[in-house]
């Protein structure tokens, strides 16, 4: 239900964010808005285990006279998720129908591969300190490594391979999370070495040596030097 109200950006309105089954109506006490998306929101479930919504919400951050909270209009497709999984523990990592055709202000790349988008999600969850959604977004992001794999060992030369689909997703990987944050940098470094023939035949390998050097310099040893199969 929650998806299906996600997909009509012109009212938006979440109720019973708790115990959809409680009588007790929770009444919004925010707005936010973000691109086109417009979501009357409740602090209380927002600011659950996150400093950032903590600090926005109680600390005197949101417009005074209309309580909105304006996020940045290109995370829209981020931001409708985010709350997905705030008020369900849930988001759909496919596009919905809406983003089937990217607005101008969304550049076209982030509805590429559900890979790509999952590691997106995983940053989100950094940046607004929701280690939920970062869970979330890594149990995601391997669960699609698995479908991928499957698939192209099903079905060999249809569809984007896993290889590719990694290579689109490790620049953002590396840009997004500190050194310090190793859940998705080991499960691209560990696929990399699984399928490093494919990587070094791969006709992004330059493209990706200058978007995400670090990729390369972190694990050259591991990755570089280990004999290509």
């Amino acid at each position: 239900m929650l998806d299906m109200f996600l997909t009509d950006k012109s009212s938006l309105s979440l109720v019973n964010p708790i115990d959809p089954n409680d009588p007790e109506q929770y009444p919004a006490d925010l707005t936010i808005i973000c691109g086109s998306l417009r979501v009357d929101a409740h602090s209380h479930v927002l600011c659950e285990n996150s400093s950032y919504f903590k600090v926005v919400c109680k600390g005197g951050f949101l417009e005074e006279q209309t309580q909105e909270l304006k996020l940045p209009a290109d995370e829209e497709f981020l931001i409708r998720r985010l709350l997905c999984c705030r008020y369900t523990t849930g988001y759909n990592d496919e596009p919905y129908d809406d983003e089937k055709t990217p607005p101008p202000h969304i550049k076209a790349p982030a509805y590429v591969s559900r890979l790509h988008l999952n590691a997106q999600m995983y940053s989100t969850g950094d940046k607004y300190d929701m280690p939920s959604l970062k869970e979330k977004a890594a149990e995601k992001f391997d669960a699609t490594i698995r479908e991928v794999h499957s698939h192209q060992k099903m079905n060999p030369g249809i569809g984007p391979s896993l290889v590719d689909e990694i290579m689109e997703a490790i620049p953002h990987i590396y840009s997004s999370t500190p050194d310090t944050d190793r859940r998705l940098r080991d499960r691209v470094v560990q696929v990399a070495c699984h399928k490093r023939k494919e990587f070094k035949n791969h006709r992004g390998l330059h493209d990706l040596r200058a978007a995400a050097p670090e990729f390369f310099e972190e694990h050259g040893v591991r990755f570089l030097s280990s004999p290509w199969n």
